[in-house]
């Protein structure tokens, strides 16, 4: 990777600050901008940065011309406004937005290499399901997120929404599961079956059902966790990200592996081996595969929707 790129990250959240250090694992001489509006986090920041991150409240028109990147990681609120900064700044470098992107189809289309913070689709196993997936009709596809988090209890944040039962839960994990099968099939539209605080079950219009399911306060796992499983006619197969496995109609397992077996490793580690392949797409010379933004889009059509449902359904 060239040493002369220049990266510029507005917002130094968890995401941001994740971002702004896989960067600077994988390309040590990178230099880099973290934009932050509150004076309280910045000076915590400047505190433990390195040289190479300078910390800013605002970002002059100048800097932004000469970043070769640049990550939107604000709360979605604002995705748009800085969105419009760059355009407006005239940034023609390549874009990586956090989800979900919330931003105008007409403006974010103007920019060349766009990518979705969607960081599922770089995992290992889920490239190899797509590999397999190739050859294969699909049938069915369920997917599956089980968390520890109990929506019940009292949080504060903006992702928290507690003006309709399963809301709150959706808007912190939804956008993940409809892009994950959005990867997949195309989809129509998807209704609502069960939102409760903390159970969502979602299934798709049309004739083959695929359903998304959300299941927050479980005992069974330690941290988020996601499947899926998808039916075809030679097969089933099923991942967690962490495993991956084939099972033929007879009930035989004809692939199995995970991530150790498979021998994955990432050049640097924090958040993933998938978090560091989004880093490395990112920063690398090549075209950015536009069906990930198209995704990211349809994605955040089809959360809006599910989420207007479930207000009304108030």
């Amino acid at each position: 990777m060239s040493s002369n790129k220049k990266l510029i990250i507005f917002g130094a959240g968890r995401m941001g600050l994740s971002h702004a250090a896989m960067a600077g694992l994988l390309v040590p001489e990178l230099r880099s901008i973290v934009v932050e509006p509150s004076f309280k986090t910045r000076t915590m920041l400047m505190l433990f940065c390195s040289r190479k991150i300078t910390v800013k409240s605002d970002v002059c028109r100048s800097e932004i011309r000469a970043a070769t990147h640049a990550i939107i990681a604000t709360p979605p609120r604002v995705h748009q406004q800085n969105l419009l900064l760059l355009r407006e700044s005239g940034f023609s470098g390549r874009l990586l937005i956090e989800k979900p992107i919330s931003v105008a189809v007409e403006d974010v289309s103007l920019f060349d290499n766009v990518m979705s913070g969607y960081v599922l689709r770089h995992a290992h196993f889920w490239k190899l399901l797509k590999d397999r997936l190739r050859r294969e009709s699909v049938h069915k596809v369920s997917v599956l997120l089980e968390t520890n988090q109990d929506f019940g209890a009292v949080a504060d944040g903006w992702r928290v929404q507690e003006n309709a039962p399963g809301l709150s839960l959706l808007s912190e994990f939804g956008s993940h599961c409809i892009n994950l099968m959005l990867d997949l099939i195309p989809l129509s539209g998807l209704s609502i079956i069960s939102n409760k605080t903390n159970r969502v079950v979602l299934v798709s219009n049309g004739k083959f059902g695929h359903n998304i399911e959300l299941k927050a306060n479980s005992r069974d796992v330690r941290k988020s966790v996601y499947s899926v499983t998808v039916e075809t006619s030679a097969s089933v197969y099923m991942t967690d990200f962490y495993s991956f496995t084939k099972t033929l109609p007879d009930g035989t397992i004809a692939e199995s592996a995970n991530l150790a077996s498979a021998g994955v490793h990432a050049r640097a580690y924090l958040r993933g081996v998938e978090f560091c392949e989004q880093m490395d797409t990112l920063l690398a010379d090549t075209p950015i595969n536009r069906a990930d933004l198209t995704g990211a889009l349809e994605t955040d059509r089809l959360l809006s929707e599910i989420q207007e449902d479930m207000r009304c359904r108030k």
